[in-house]
C-alpha cells in the first residue's frame, strides 16, 4: 500500500540526512508527513490509508488513533467534515509507521 511506501521513503530520507539525531529526524518526519497528507485527496488516499492500516497493521492504526484522541484532533470542527478527521488520522498513521521504519533501519545499520 502506498502509505507504507511513503513511510519507508521518509524513514530512509531521515536516516540518510540526519543519522541518529532523533530530534532532527522527528522534525523531518513530522514536516514531510504533513506535506504528504496535505497533498492527499481526502476521498481517496487518506481513507484508503486508514482502512488499510486498520486491517493490515492494527498496532500502528491503534497508536495513531490514540495520538489523535490525546491531541484532541478526533472531533469534527465547525467548518470541517469527517474527511478532515480521516486526514489527521492518516497523518498519524504515516508518521508512526515512518518512525517505526526509521528505528528498524537504524538498528539494522548499527548491526
Amino acid at each position: 500500500m502506498a502509505w507504507r511506501d511513503t513511510a519507508m521513503r521518509l524513514a530512509k530520507e531521515a536516516l540518510s540526512l540526519y543519522g541518529d539525531d532523533d530530534a532532527r529526524v522527528i522534525k523531518y518526519i513530522e514536516e514531510k508527513t504533513k506535506e504528504t497528507v496535505e497533498a492527499m485527496p481526502y476521498s481517496d488516499v487518506a481513507w484508503e490509508t486508514v482502512y488499510d492500516a486498520r486491517n493490515t497493521d492494527y498496532p500502528v492504526y491503534d497508536e495513531a488513533n490514540l495520538v489523535l484522541v490525546n491531541e484532541h484532533e478526533d472531533s469534527i470542527g465547525f467548518d470541517e467534515t469527517i474527511d478532515d478527521v480521516i486526514a489527521r488520522l492518516a497523518y498519524w498513521i504515516v508518521w508512526n509507521k515512518a518512525l517505526d521504519y526509521y528505528i528498524q533501519l537504524l538498528e539494522e545499520k548499527e548491526e
